[in-house]
């Protein structure tokens, strides 16, 4: 038996640029990304089995928290959206600490 597969696809091309040949390779190299990266992610690092991730992200919350401070930051919602606009001077920060 033959199945049919029905993919809706957005995107910002032209009806000349986005032909059904090209659409399908996009499709397709999308996928080959995905199954290349996020399957040894997943399996090598068992990135489907957040059990520590919870843990992991609040340890790494209040080590920025204690460097803002460190450095003489006090008003840590200001400062991490301040530091958000600057990455680099967020990671100098971090360094320098």
């Amino acid at each position: 038996m033959k199945t049919v597969e029905v993919v809706y696809l957005i995107t910002s091309a032209d009806r000349c640029t986005a032909l059904p040949a090209t659409l399908a390779a996009w499709v397709q190299r999308h996928w080959m990304i995905d199954n290349t990266l996020h399957w040894v992610r997943d399996v090598t690092y068992d990135g489907d089995r957040p059990r520590h991730a919870a843990h992991v992200m609040a340890t790494l919350r209040s080590a920025a928290i204690s460097i803002l401070r460190f450095t003489g930051w006090d008003k840590i919602a200001t400062d991490r959206r301040h530091h958000s606009r600057n990455p680099e001077r967020a990671t100098t920060c971090a360094l320098t600490c």
